[in-house]
């Protein structure tokens, strides 16, 4: 990073940013000897909740299924393009958005055995989104504005909002490949039977509601006494990272007077999310090992068509987004995939997680990415951190009162779009450290209609 002098002599070379552009032209070689044409069929880019958009399957689910961030047109082509990087920041694949009514093509570096040609556009694929990264990290030191993909036309309920960056642009929603089950028996046996959720931390082993140490109106039901210190919220379990680290209280808009209380997940500790699957039988729900529902699956299809199965019809493969959950002005959509520039002061180079979160690669082929999470005797876990800068405190002003969640998707082609296969976590807001919200082993529940201590045995 240059000194506050060598910025200060450097500032005029800033308009050089579209030298790095060039870097484009090697992708768009790689794009012409290794992509097919493009598909004409139309993709829906939205769709209603519960119903994942679908596309035709072929060759087991691996074709026709692209995941991009889309961009406009006039912004530099390097950020219109969407880059998956491997082991020491290699390139490992290229989404290009669509133009001129086609779809957006997603492009998968070679295995060993590429001819040298397509190995060398690939190395300057490589360099040239290692110049562009270290572009952007010149113009954000030298204060040059970044030519962001701009942001659609607000609709009439957003008018007046206030805050930049308000409106979604964010990465478009996975075209989930689905197989149609050859019984349609079988796929209401397994909606009415099967279903994944997210383990949660709200409840103590007895059942009992986590709640805060401190009403609506900001009294301590257990105030400090001598040098007993008591936070206002209680601790779940930070210390697992399970998922959600803490209940408090807070106001949910500047003129409210009352305060309400809701999840928490902090940015300085670890995350760790539990996916499960369950069984509905005889009016109790059970754990369930994924073998018996894959078993089901693989048992009502024939051999020939089995013959065709990709990656994921035989595995249950899941996929973690974050996602806006609500706004409490309404004046954004729910249920949206968070991005960016939902926030005051932008998250490091635009990722929200780290690792850093990237589109589902199996859609297309590649190796799973870091968010692609397989599950085991009926249990998949996930841990990653959220970024200091990916805070509900630094949210634009229109959403400053909302909440994110966790969104899992089952991806498995015979059980995408059946109901029960989409998990959504409690909804939450993220801080950036806990010290000021609760104390360690420090938790309480709801019991008998009051506000009791509940000792750390009592943790799940």
């Amino acid at each position: 990073m240059p000194t506050h002098r060598e910025g200060a002599a450097k500032a005029p070379k800033a308009p050089k940013a579209p030298k790095a552009a060039k870097a484009p032209k090697g992708a768009k070689a790689a794009q012409a000897a290794q992509a097919p044409e493009p598909p004409e069929a139309d993709q829906e880019a939205g769709v209603a909740e519960g119903a994942p958009p679908t596309a035709t399957p072929q060759g087991g689910g691996a074709e026709g299924a692209l995941v991009t961030a889309t961009a406009d047109a006039a912004v530099d082509p390097m950020d219109a393009c969407t880059f998956v990087e491997g082991t020491g920041g290699r390139v490992e694949s290229v989404t290009f958005p669509p133009g001129g009514g086609a779809q957006p093509v997603t492009l998968t570096r070679p295995k060993s055995g590429a001819t040298p040609m397509l190995g060398r556009l690939w190395d300057l694929v490589d360099s040239g989104h290692r110049a562009h990264k270290k572009l952007r990290t010149v113009q954000e030191t030298l204060g040059v504005e970044n030519r962001a993909p701009a942001a659609p036309p607000p609709r009439a309920d957003e008018v007046g909002g206030g805050g930049g960056g308000g409106a979604a642009h964010g990465p478009a929603p996975a075209q989930w490949p689905t197989r149609e089950l050859p019984d349609a028996n079988l796929r209401h046996h397994i909606e009415e039977t099967y279903f994944i959720s997210i383990d949660d931390g709200s409840r103590d082993r007895h059942g009992h509601t986590y709640v805060p140490n401190e009403d609506e109106f900001g009294q301590l039901a257990f105030p400090p006494t001598g040098d007993t210190k008591r936070g206002t919220g209680s601790l779940l379990a930070v210390r697992s990272g399970k998922f959600p680290h803490a209940i408090v209280q807070a106001k949910m808009g500047l003129r409210e007077k009352r305060k309400e209380p809701h999840y928490a997940c902090y940015a300085s500790h670890k995350i760790e999310l539990v996916v499960r699957l369950w069984k509905r039988e005889g009016g109790q729900m059970h754990k369930c090992s994924e073998t018996e529902l894959l078993g089901k699956i693989r048992k009502a299809c024939p051999l020939a068509e089995r013959k065709d199965w990709g990656y994921l019809d035989d595995r249950m493969v899941l996929f973690l987004s974050l996602q806006w959950a609500s706004d409490a002005s309404s004046r954004s959509p729910a249920r949206e995939p968070a991005h960016a520039d939902m926030f005051k002061s932008r998250p490091d180079n635009g990722f929200l997680l780290h690792p850093n979160e990237s589109p589902p690669c199996t859609l297309n082929g590649g190796k799973p990415s870091f968010y692609e999470f397989e599950m085991e005797r009926g249990v998949a876990s996930i841990g990653f951190n959220v970024r200091s800068k990916c805070t509900s405190g630094n949210l634009c002003e229109h959403r400053k009162w909302g909440f994110f969640e966790f969104h899992v998707h089952a991806m498995n082609p015979h059980l995408v779009g059946l109901k029960g296969f989409e998990a959504r976590s409690l909804p939450f807001r993220i801080k950036s450290v806990l010290h000021n919200d609760v104390n360690s082993h420090e938790r309480y529940v709801m019991k008998d209609s009051a506000v009791t201590p509940s000792p750390p045995e009592d943790a799940k």
